[in-house]
């Protein structure tokens, strides 16, 4: 049998050693990690993109750090290690321009981490579209607003086109 200096506690497995808890005080262990997880990534982010306006989205006030997306942060954090460089800012990349709010953007990065494939959703198509439009106007800055209409409209009847054939 084993001795109970071996035993292994109740409750969640402890993730970082006991003094990186000591840098973030009178907070529970939970937030404490989010907060540990968080600081692995903000440094990095905020040297790339000082400056960026799109960098509101996670930081709202940089000087305060208040209303910081903290859930989103933490959860980059924990991705950070499972990626390639490109791969990661290129989740940042899409992170500041869809900009979605904290659940949808907490569930997408879970979902990259552990494998899991979010259903897809309407919500999810729009935001993947307004990001495809908006990395598109960025390098074609002579495309108008008629330009968009006009390509959106085309997609449409084309997948309208596409479904009726495969409903026959």
């Amino acid at each position: 049998m084993e001795a109970d200096s071996e035993k292994r506690g109740r409750g969640r497995p402890s993730v970082f050693p006991k003094e990186m808890y000591q840098l973030v005080p009178n907070v529970g262990r939970r937030q404490a990690q989010n907060r540990l997880y968080m600081s692995m990534v903000t440094a990095g982010i905020h040297d790339r993109y000082e400056g960026d306006p799109r960098l509101s989205y996670l930081v709202p006030d940089p000087e305060s750090w208040s209303g910081v997306k903290v859930s989103v942060l933490a959860e980059l954090g924990r991705l950070r290690p499972l990626m390639a460089d490109g791969d990661f800012w290129e989740t940042v990349e899409w992170l500041l321009e869809t900009r979605p709010n904290v659940k949808r953007a907490v569930t997408a990065l879970r979902a990259m981490r552990t494998g899991d494939t979010p259903e897809g959703t309407t919500d999810g198509l729009e935001d993947a579209i307004v990001a495809a439009i908006v990395r598109y106007l960025e390098t074609h800055r002579t495309a108008s607003v008629f330009d968009v209409i006009a390509a959106l409209d085309i997609v449409r009847w084309r997948y309208s086109e596409a479904f009726s054939e495969t409903a026959e």
